[in-house]
């Protein structure tokens, strides 16, 4: 069930874009709005769920395997050294929508502090990728 308060809803809903790189009948995977690596995507369920708690276990058992299908394509195209794949729930987890999603972000050598603790707040490298680069992104990411 959807929540009208809730900015992953409305994109699964179709009421905000994506850059779109992958979905079935359980999830969407899409370039995060505010990247801290090249490629940083999110895994977000189609049905609201505030955390994994609270998610059904047929949309967790599809989690993973559109993770997997993604990651693929960006080992082709991105050649990351690396990924960092996490998840926070609730508040004091750092989670910051409230609609659980998981995310996928590449690594590479010499961007960005190593490990789960410089994950998302990187200390030495500031992605900050245009509209067009996104766009040109999601196009070459694009699960077939």
């Amino acid at each position: 069930m959807a929540n009208d308060n809730c900015v992953f809803c409305k994109i699964v809903a179709g009421d905000i874009p994506c850059y779109k790189l992958y979905e079935d009948s359980e999830v969407i995977v899409m370039l995060d709005a505010f990247p801290v690596q090249e490629g940083h995507s999110l895994v977000i369920p189609k049905q609201h769920a505030e955390n994994l708690l609270d998610l059904p276990d047929k949309t967790v058992a599809a989690v993973l395997p559109a993770a997997k299908k993604v990651m693929q394509v960006m080992e082709k195209i991105l050649n990351p050294g690396g990924y960092s794949i996490l998840q926070n729930n609730r508040t004091e987890a750092g989670q910051e929508v409230m609609h659980y999603h998981l995310h996928i972000v590449p690594r590479y050598s010499g961007r960005g502090t190593k490990g789960s603790r410089g994950a998302l707040h990187p200390d030495k490298y500031a992605y900050k990728p245009t509209k067009t680069n996104l766009e040109v992104l999601a196009a070459k990411l694009k699960v077939d």
